[in-house]
């Protein structure tokens, strides 16, 4: 099986998975290409977390196009992490 099926796979696999359980990629993926494909770590975590990212966008843009979401309360909850985000990232 060639290398690009295998990753396909895993996307199907991770996002029915996340579907369901409402769970982060991350959780998934991570273990499976440190371990199955020996890739390191810090290339695994950048790549999930943008694929993340990118999920997360289109996730949020059906919520808001089906009006529910509450945007005032979102800027709330969004503000706050933006702000300690760079703190975070040096601990």
């Amino acid at each position: 099986m060639s290398l690009s099926l295998q990753f396909i796979l895993i996307g199907l696999f991770t996002g029915a998975i996340t579907g369901v359980t409402g769970a982060s990629g991350v959780l998934i993926v991570v273990p499976i290409l440190t371990t199955l494909f020996d890739m390191p770590l810090q290339v695994v975590l950048g790549t999930s977390l943008l694929v993340d990212v990118i999920a997360t966008i289109l996730i949020s843009y059906t919520y808001a196009r089906n009006k529910n979401v509450d945007i005032k309360k979102v800027f709330g909850f969004w503000l706050a992490p933006c702000l300690v985000l760079k703190l975070g990232l040096f601990l």
